[in-house]
């Protein structure tokens, strides 16, 4: 199947005490849902952490949008908006109120839409059965419903891509649907131009909505390619 691609990676190389991604050639096609599926210590993080920007201090190219590089999309606002990013650890600082997230992320992003956040969170369920709450800290919130946060922050973003380590591995299986409903409306609406790159330890989870697969083991690649021509 002919292409484009939204990044590209060559030669990547990220090195730690006891553990080495080595990356000769990696790619990411535009317009698609792709999982990147390995056990837990494969190198997912370590590679969406090198392609969101967290980190930098790694060896190889990798382009963005087929024409910027690793320092032009650090120095250049436009390239950094359209990609959203969620992920573990402190994502939001623990003193934060959903409210306070919201005002923050109407100040860094211009993309931001504030009403389609809120219609997200209750898309989500994130405060139950009850009305939205700003005053909610994120302290207070399950795993399960900071992740819910996460991905109503980042899909109320006019991005292009989004980069999403392990979206569904805390959220329960009717949440699960959901998420994939609205990758689906995501990659959907943008006629081609969307695109939607996560990791997951179990592709069960998400089977349904992906259309590439790359499959890592011990921080190398050792298949790729679309689900149907995988499963021949």
């Amino acid at each position: 199947m002919n292409y484009t691609t939204v990044v590209k990676g060559q030669n990547l190389i990220k090195e730690y005490k006891n553990f080495k991604l080595d990356i000769p050639e990696f790619e990411i096609p535009q317009g698609f849902a792709t999982a990147l599926i390995g056990e837990n210590g494969a190198g997912k993080t370590t590679l969406l952490n090198m392609l969101s920007g967290i980190r930098l201090d790694f060896k190889g190219d990798i382009t963005y949008f087929d024409k910027y590089s690793v320092n032009e999309k650090e120095l250049n606002p436009e390239v950094k908006n359209s990609i959203g990013y969620t992920g573990p650890g402190k994502y939001f600082l623990p003193t934060w109120t959903v409210g306070d997230i919201e005002t923050i992320s109407e100040l860094i992003f211009d993309n931001f839409d504030k009403d389609r956040f809120r219609e997200l969170c209750n898309r989500l369920a994130l405060f139950g059965d009850h009305d939205f709450d700003p005053k909610k800290k994120n302290s207070d919130l399950s795993d399960g419903t900071k992740m819910k946060l996460m991905l109503a922050t980042v899909l109320a973003r006019d991005t292009k891509l989004l980069i999403l380590d392990e979206p569904a591995s805390p959220l329960d299986p009717l949440m699960r649907d959901v998420l994939n409903s609205m990758i689906g409306d995501y990659i959907n609406n943008g006629e081609g131009n969307h695109t939607v790159f996560f990791s997951t330890h179990n592709v069960a989870d998400m089977e349904s909505i992906t259309d590439y697969a790359i499959i890592m083991e011990h921080g190398k690649i050792v298949e790729k390619g679309f689900v149907d021509e995988l499963k021949e």
